[in-house]
């Protein structure tokens, strides 16, 4: 597979390769690569290297296509609108020696359609369609410009072919050529996968979708991947980030997709996105991750997110995190970690909801929540038959900061593994507070270690159950037992 890797002055460089692998020949499945984009000066162009994995034959679909003038529905099953000023377009293919190997202007004379078609001569009217027949493996370079270099506007192309045959190595400018949209995947029956990988500078200026239709996967495996709109990753779409960097300057989607960030690699969500993640998408990072700056995820539906290290929620400005439905989970510390994970702390504000039978197995030796030495604010809500697994918590126990627990609903339950320890509240001298709410039918289950209640902390228990399984050790804290919660908010307004 061949890995282009520079970026050019003046214009932008994709480095890339769409590799279509395939355990058999499926010439009925084909894979398709759309890209929409625009030239910005006179003369800039696009190249895209091409590898066929074997010999392709005119009997078999092989095209390069544009709509940037004429219009219409591209591979995506984008319509794109009629444009006059769109780039009067030309596609040419160079072999591995420069030699030219097809080239198309306009596809039609009568009418007059300015837009491209490069393929066989079955279909291509005007030209030098592909040649020859079988057009043999190798290597491939296809231009795309304006006619005689002398306009500047939008710019659509299309590579279609066999699912099996067809990668793509590169897509690199000549002077000033973006690229707003990528959209791929594959059509017809088969299991063979688009798979897009980048080992350099990818900026997308607008939408990214994966696995648009079929299967896609996107490798990014060095320098920084940039896009500007939304992240789509689609059943059958896998964006696994194994070196370099990610940036999703918009909000992620994953509708069945899997997103996975491992060994040296960062996943990086701009400051008040979301990643929202359903119908059993996958999330996982295969080392620490934050969700900060205002960033959201939610798990819905079937939805998973783990880590191999800690997750800390709202550390740096605030964070939320949501797990909500049936088999729906979170799992943290898949990996070996000394460090606990933090829900609120410095000066930010951290929240976690559990509900509707969703699941969290929190595996790092403690839960902090809101336990601080600055102002911060940590919140975790086990209700409507969520569950909470974890080990030693501490609520508010530090200099600063004030953390709540609370668990609530018939089913709800926070249970803590083996010898683990609870701390609530902060010791005198601290303004830190801690509070946990069990109410309505709600459980909480500590383990075997002492449950420590300081000065500012606060055990409630409302019509809930708070299971002892340790010593109580009140310095100074409160532990309070209402019947209902009707009782409980009566009490606190007499206050």
């Amino acid at each position: 597979m061949l890995i282009a890797k520079h970026r050019q002055l003046g214009g932008t460089a994709l480095v890339a390769a769409l590799a279509l692998s395939a355990p058999g020949r499926a010439f009925g499945q084909a894979a398709y690569f759309s890209f929409q984009g625009n030239l910005s000066t006179l003369g800039a162009k696009e190249d895209f290297g091409i590898n066929l994995a074997r010999s392709v034959t005119n009997a078999e679909t092989l095209k390069f296509q544009t709509y940037s003038r004429n219009g219409g529905t591209n591979a995506a099953g984008e319509v794109i609108a009629a444009n006059a000023s769109g780039i009067d377009s030309v596609l040419e293919l160079f072999d591995g020696a420069n030699a030219s190997r097809g080239n198309n202007d306009d596809q039609s004379a009568s009418p007059v359609i300015r837009d491209s078609l490069l393929s066989w001569a079955a279909l291509q009217s005007l030209g030098t369609p592909l040649n020859p027949s079988p057009l043999p493996s190798g290597a491939y370079r296809l231009n795309l410009s304006a006619s005689n270099n002398n306009a500047t506007g939008p710019w659509t192309t299309d590579l279609v072919g066999p699912a099996d045959a067809l990668s793509l190595s590169s897509a690199t400018a000549s002077g000033s050529s973006s690229i707003s949209s990528l959209k791929f995947g594959t059509t017809g029956a088969g299991a063979n996968v688009a798979t897009l990988n980048t080992a350099g500078a990818l900026n997308i200026g607008g939408t990214l979708t994966i696995g648009n239709t079929g299967n896609g996967t996107m490798n990014v495996t060095g320098g920084a991947t940039i896009v500007s709109g939304a992240t789509n990753v689609n059943a059958g779409g896998f964006l696994t980030i194994s070196g370099g960097t990610f940036v999703a300057q918009s909000d992620v989607v994953l509708n069945g997709g899997k997103l996975t960030a491992i060994g040296n690699s960062t996943f990086s969500l701009a400051a008040g996105k979301t990643v929202t993640a359903y119908n059993s998408a996958q999330v996982n990072f295969g080392a620490s991750y934050d969700i900060n700056n205002g960033c959201q995820y939610s798990l819905q539906s079937g939805a998973s997110l783990a880590t191999v290290a800690i997750l800390s929620i709202g550390t740096l400005g605030n964070g939320l995190l949501t797990v909500d439905g049936v088999g729906t989970t979170l799992t943290v510390g898949t990996g070996s970690t000394s460090a606990n994970c933090d829900i609120g702390a410095n000066t930010g504000g951290g929240s976690l909801f559990v509900t509707n039978h969703g699941a969290a197995m929190i595996n790092t030796p403690g839960v902090a929540i809101g336990a601080s030495l600055g102002a911060a604010q940590g919140t975790v809500t086990v209700n409507s038959s969520g569950t909470v697994n974890l080990n030693n918590l501490l609520i508010g126990s530090q200099s600063a900061g004030t953390g709540t627990l609370t668990i609530i609903g018939a089913g709800s339950a926070v249970t803590q593994s083996g010898a683990s320890t609870v701390t609530v509240g902060a010791p005198p001298g601290a303004t830190g507070t801690g509070t946990i709410n069990v109410q309505t039918s709600g459980v909480f289950s500590s383990g075997t270690g002492a449950i420590a209640v300081q000065k500012t902390g606060a055990i409630v228990i409302g019509g809930g159950t708070f299971n002892a399984n340790g010593e109580i050790n009140l310095d100074g804290g409160k532990l309070t037992f209402f019947e209902t919660v009707d009782e409980m908010i009566e009490a606190y307004y007499a206050l």
